[in-house]
């Protein structure tokens, strides 16, 4: 069965039963279907995912976080707090390092971006963390800011500023880049690096799957 098959059989949303990213997630997580990785998606609702997760992913360690009382899923744990609680996060990070890290909660940018942040230090080298849902950015009624390109205050980006922002950090390698007086620096200085070593940043409609680099130290 494909994960797509999968992933209708449990009746998740992320099947093509409505965003249909399946096809997306079976190219990316592919070189992980037999390893015995420890994934982690925040935002379970009732378990649907876990359960097509749990059945691609054989070997796998599969992981929930929900801010909703948590429910049961047979071959999985599921966590109880808020994705951008740092006391929840660090509970969840006691069944890391992860080497993938899904985020399909709140969609709210600002927690998203406080998930990010808080998890990307226990994502593995050359692990992916995944952010669903990326169109609720675009909708003015509920997330919109028409400050979000430009506003320091990075609480008020919307997940998309910062995602294309993260973007640059491909870019950089931190361990060959030039010195910071070289004039080669000027249009991206170090002091402009979010100090986050990436191997890739790539955008489906709806998600990104952001790539830790092989070599990064954490």
């Amino acid at each position: 069965m494909t994960l797509n098959d999968l992933g209708v059989k449990a009746g998740t949303d992320k099947s093509s039963l409505r965003h249909n990213y399946l096809p997306a997630y079976e190219q990316h997580l592919a070189p992980y279907r037999e390893q015995p990785i420890t994934l982690l998606e925040l935002g379970v609702l009732d378990g649907a995912s876990l359960r097509m997760w749990r059945d691609w992913l054989p070997a796998a360690t599969i992981v929930g976080l929900d801010h909703k009382q948590p429910i049961s899923v047979t071959g999985c744990t599921i966590l109880h707090g808020e994705q951008d609680d740092p006391a929840a996060i660090g509970r969840v990070a006691e069944h890391g390092p992860f080497q993938v890290i899904i985020d399909d909660a709140s969609h709210l940018s600002s927690k998203t971006i406080a998930s990010f942040e808080l998890l990307y230090p226990h994502l593995n080298p050359g692990g992916l963390y995944i952010i669903e849902d990326l169109h609720a950015s675009y909708w003015p009624g509920i997330y919109g800011n028409q400050d979000a390109d430009t506003n320091p205050d990075t609480s008020k980006h919307t997940i998309m500023a910062y995602l294309k922002r993260l973007a640059d950090d491909v870019m950089f390698d931190p361990t060959t880049h030039p010195a910071p007086d070289d004039p080669r620096q000027a249009l991206y200085p170090r002091k402009h690096w979010r100090g986050h070593h990436l191997a890739a940043v790539t955008f489906r409609y709806g998600i990104c799957f952001i790539q830790k680099h092989p070599d990064a130290d954490h």
